[in-house]
């Protein structure tokens, strides 16, 4: 790019600096990142600035790849995920939680928490319990295990979840919520409403 120039009176405006001075050292806006890569594939340049209307996120071009800005802020919501309808059928097998994934793009060098809260009942006794779990990219990085479960709504069992992920690589990461029964013989679900709400939230909370 071609840093500043003070034009006066009279001056010449090419359209290479109208290239070099404006278009590439504005905030360009689009409506996607998958725009921006569209548009701007054959003229990227080292400092560029642009912001996607999708996800209201400013982006700067590091000469190899787009950055998420973090201008003014140290603490921003990546991605967020809710239910309000019951899951059943949890056995001792590993399932994903319906609904409940976040895809977000991180930047280098972040420091990125995420938390996944549900409501757990058992359907028929009080001896089954249930272990929820966040996984990234498909792996396991953390868990909670319930105490024995009721059958009755109103005493279902809240599960809080949650995981610091330290200076991933950047880029393209997703999360989610699984579940499986650990004990007990009667299948285990997952109660949902718009009141309590199953929920997964992924956020960047800093520098590591």
């Amino acid at each position: 790019m071609s840093g500043y120039k003070d034009f006066v009176a009279g001056d010449p405006l090419t359209a290479a600096q109208v290239d070099g001075y404006l278009m590439r050292q504005s905030v360009m806006v689009f409506a996607t990142t998958s725009a921006r890569d569209t548009a701007l594939s054959g003229v990227l340049a080292e400092g560029m600035f642009c912001y996607t209307s999708d996800t209201d996120t400013v982006w700067y071009y590091t000469g190899t790849a787009w950055e998420q800005a973090y201008i003014g802020r140290s603490h921003a919501t990546l991605g967020y995920a809710k239910v309000t309808a019951d899951q059943t059928g949890i056995d001792s097998t590993l399932v994903d939680l319906t609904g409940l994934t976040a895809t977000v793009t991180v930047g280098t060098g972040r420091l990125i928490r995420v938390t996944g809260w549900a409501t757990f009942i058992s359907v028929s006794s009080a001896d089954e319990r249930v272990r929820m779990r966040i996984l990234k990219s498909g792996n396991t990085v953390s868990y909670a295990n319930s105490g024995n479960l009721w059958s009755s709504e109103n005493e279902g069992e809240e599960l809080h979840v949650q995981f610091l992920d330290v200076s991933p690589t950047a880029g393209s990461i997703t999360y989610k919520l699984s579940a499986e029964r650990i004990a007990g013989a009667t299948n285990v679900e997952m109660d949902a409403d718009t009141l309590r709400p199953a929920f997964i939230l992924v956020e960047d909370i800093g520098a590591a």
